[in-house]
């Protein structure tokens, strides 16, 4: 088992060792979701996919959860964006979020494997643990 950022590891010469591991990340980009699907098509087009991972889907996720946070408190200072981002429901790349009071993300969350060194994504379990999404 695993937790995030193994998306990003190197199994270069290790394949074996990794093989029916399983590990919990943000988003997968083999995930079917529409707003995932999107993303990828858009960050492959113009960055490639060297550094296509988790923390590409969570800054793209923030740098929009700051514009509805914006909009939903009227302005752009740190009172406002605090005000506009408690309770805020946001839907993205990494699915459905709601921040708590205490700006806590209560989020979905994708399980992955390894299947010959290469990641690959298995299903996507919602806040409560019902399946959102699965691989075929």
């Amino acid at each position: 088992m695993g937790g995030d950022g193994w998306d990003g590891c190197d199994t270069t010469g290790l394949a074996t060792q990794f093989d029916d591991c399983y590990f919990t990340n943000h988003y997968s980009s083999e995930d079917t979701a529409p707003a995932v699907q999107n993303f990828v098509q858009k960050y492959t087009e113009k960055y490639g996919t060297e550094s296509l991972n988790a923390c590409a889907a969570l800054y793209y996720d923030a740098m929009y959860m700051l514009v509805q946070a914006a909009e939903n408190a009227g302005g752009t200072d740190t009172a406002s964006l605090v005000k506009g981002m408690t309770g805020m429901s946001f839907t993205g790349v990494g699915g459905d979020i709601t921040l708590d009071e205490n700006g806590d993300a209560i989020k979905s969350i994708a399980i992955n494997t390894f299947v010959d060194g290469a990641v690959k994504w298995t299903e996507t379990l919602g806040s409560d643990g019902t399946v959102v999404s699965k691989a075929d």
